[in-house]
């Protein structure tokens, strides 16, 4: 009966022993599982770890080619002031237009024949002041003076500007007539008699002379006064005759001429031919006096295509489609001050019209190179490469495309921007090297 509590732990500790066993190999296990476990890699893995890391696009500089910029040059249309040319009523008895020789939109200038009123041409002259009179030969003042300079920058006259109206003045303004195929105005029939008759005066005298006769008392008061030498009434005589001839010399009748303080002017409309012009209602033409012309200020960077003598296209601003042709005829000196229609630095520039319908005083243009500018090969880099900092322009080098490195910032200057491109010039930047697109 002893015996049995023993037999019955020898028969228990050998269980609790493979139990124990059994537990500890069982840790292991697990333990070797778990370590096992942590070294097998899931395609996910990658996918986690890649999504973690900060995606960064490039792009490789490289060279293409761009157009230049135009930049806008917008322009201020100048037209002068009207003006009505009516003839004088006074001395035509009947203003009949029977002849134009313009139309409008035409341009003219000192010396242009503008129409004929009742036969009689009518011209247009330069001056600072209207005609106030008919001047004949002798006469002198100083419409004279400002008549003899405009014939002689007209080319017609080479002799003194001394404001006497003499023989080569009335040749000039013959040959303006002449010029035109119209007959040259004579003088009055009184100063053709006074020739007349001092011709045959000179004649009587002369004769006496020749035939050693007295001198008769009629021919001596004719030749101012009675002389009582024979040779002194033929010098008075003489004398007398070339003042006569002078004064019979080819007028400036007034009626025949339109003075204007401006060299050119362009026609505005005129009266139809048969019209009879009865007051100032009835202007004969209406002309724009004053060179119509266009002045802009042209940007440092357009300079090269704006030079004298340079063809453009005016365009206008709110209708593209009607244009006008432009000639540069005057570049001023570099300015950097604003003016009232442009605050860029640069150069005011003056353009002619070569024609000016439809043009008035609010027409707003914007002038163009009449051909394109030429392209230019330059480094390209995507807009979306440009960072600003610091007041400066930039992009984001990175030395190796495939490795992330920390980029360098390198200035750059843009030139111009075309089709997602930016045109830059850089000291360092060079072709090949790998920008950094996108992001901040």
């Amino acid at each position: 009966m002893g015996a049995a509590p023993e037999n019955k732990n020898n028969i228990e500790n050998p269980r609790k022993r493979w139990i124990a066993i059994w537990l500890i190999v069982c840790s292991v296990i697990l333990v070797l599982v778990f370590f096992l476990g942590t070294l097998v890699r899931s395609p996910w893995d990658g996918a986690i770890e890649n999504s973690k890391t900060p995606l960064v696009a490039t792009a490789v500089v490289h060279e293409r080619e761009f157009e230049q910029a135009e930049e806008l040059v917008r322009g201020r249309v100048e037209l002068g002031t009207e003006v009505q040319i009516v003839p004088d009523p006074v001395v035509q008895e009947r203003a009949v237009v029977t002849a134009l020789m313009v139309e409008p939109g035409q341009s003219v200038t000192s010396g242009d024949l503008l129409a004929k009123i009742s036969g009689q041409p009518m011209f247009l002259l330069t001056m600072d002041f209207p005609l106030y009179r008919t001047i004949t030969g002798g006469d002198h003042g100083d419409d004279v003076f400002q008549i003899q300079q405009e014939l002689k920058r007209l080319g017609l006259y080479s002799g003194p500007v001394d404001g006497v109206y003499g023989i080569g003045t009335a040749d000039a303004v013959g040959q303006l007539y002449r010029r035109n195929k119209l007959e040259v105005p004579s003088a009055s029939i009184e100063a053709l008699e006074a020739v007349r008759g001092a011709e045959q005066v000179l004649a009587d005298l002369q004769k006496e002379q020749s035939e050693n006769l007295p001198s008769s008392e009629s021919a001596a008061k004719s030749a101012k006064g009675t002389h009582s030498n024979r040779s002194n009434a033929v010098e008075y005589a003489k004398r007398d005759l070339e003042h006569a001839k002078l004064q019979a010399i080819t007028p400036l009748r007034m009626e025949h001429f339109w003075a204007t303080s401006s060299l050119y002017a362009t026609v505005v409309k005129t009266a139809d031919v048969g019209s009879i012009l009865i007051d100032a209602e009835q202007p004969l033409v209406t002309i724009r006096a004053g060179e119509v012309k266009l002045t802009t200020r042209v940007p440092v960077s357009m300079t090269e295509s704006y030079g004298l003598g340079a063809q453009a296209r005016a365009v206008m601003a709110t209708d593209p489609a009607v244009t006008w042709g432009v000639v540069v005829v005057d570049v001023g000196e570099f300015v950097t001050e604003s003016d009232e229609f442009d605050s860029r630095p640069g150069r005011n520039v003056t353009f002619q019209f070569e024609q000016i319908e439809g043009l008035t005083k609010e027409t707003e243009v914007v002038v163009e190179p009449l051909d394109s500018l030429e392209s230019e090969v330059g480094l390209a880099v995507p807009l979306t490469a440009l960072r600003e900092g610091n007041g400066a322009t930039y992009v984001n080098v990175i030395a190796n495309q495939s490795e992330l490195t920390k980029p360098t910032q390198v200035p750059v200057s843009v030139l111009t921007v075309a089709d997602g491109f930016a045109h830059v010039t850089s000291e360092t930047l060079m072709v090949g090297d790998t920008v950094i697109v996108g992001g901040k």
